[in-house]
């Protein structure tokens, strides 16, 4: 059962003969040995094929037929079909399932997913779960059919991870106010991948502008708390690390 394309495939018979006569199928090259006891083949075409020898014996008499050995040239498998799965998610999320249909010749299945990506079930079949991290980036998930010839030729499908917010920077803005003070500015870098802003205060103390962008007016009334400002982003697939 060698594999299309492959060398070195030694055939051998009785040693000690003459007038050793070997011939192989249309599929198949003779490299080297003819003349010997020992040939080496290199075969190029798929399917049944056929190694015959025939030697004389120490009176010089050949057999009256040749002693012919079948081979079946095995290929790598065919193309894979297409992958069905979940095209766009959120960085963190887990379990989820692409799947391919069976693919020809192969004995196994070889899949490739995005870094920050791990499959967690289904290695080697036609269906896999996976699970995207947190730092999980948008990429290909890719699969090929395997088998003792190697891969086939492979396909692929394209996933956009959308990431959470970065983790919230230094805010900056007073340490110590004053009792009915206004017009307190705190601000905080832009979050990267943040579409709105989450702001906290301490009691007492109202945002009067700037809730959900990175930059907030406060006013700490009559009998306020000391306390901490925090900060984060959000978007569509949660929130980021709050700020110190």
């Amino acid at each position: 059962n060698p594999c299309v394309g492959s060398t070195n495939n030694i055939y051998y018979t009785e040693s000690g003969m003459t007038g050793y006569i070997w011939t192989v199928s249309a599929g198949g090259t003779i490299v080297s040995g003819q003349g010997t006891s020992t040939i080496d083949v290199t075969w190029n075409q798929i399917g049944i094929q056929s190694v015959s020898v025939n030697y004389a014996n120490a009176a010089g008499c050949f057999a009256a037929l040749p002693t012919i050995y079948t081979v079946f040239v095995n290929s790598p498998p065919s193309a894979a079909g297409a992958i069905t799965g979940t095209g766009s998610l959120c960085a963190g999320t887990n379990g989820v399932v692409y799947s391919t249909t069976p693919i020809t010749g192969a004995t196994s299945y070889s899949w490739t997913v995005p870094a920050g990506a791990t499959i967690v079930s289904g290695l080697g079949t036609t269906s896999i779960s996976v699970n995207f991290g947190p730092t999980a980036v948008s990429g290909a998930i890719m699969v090929a059919g395997t088998n003792q010839c190697g891969n086939g030729p492979a396909s692929s499908f394209n996933v956009i991870v959308n990431p959470l917010p970065a983790a919230a920077g230094t805010i900056s803005g007073p340490a110590s106010v004053c009792a009915n003070s206004a017009g307190n500015v705190y601000t905080v870098p832009a979050i990267s991948g943040a579409t709105s802003y989450v702001w906290t205060v301490p009691a007492g103390a109202t945002i009067t502008s700037g809730a959900n962008t990175n930059t907030i007016v406060v006013t700490f009334g009559s009998t306020p708390s000391t306390g901490a400002i925090t900060v984060k982003g959000t978007n569509t697939c949660g929130s980021g690390t709050v700020s110190a």
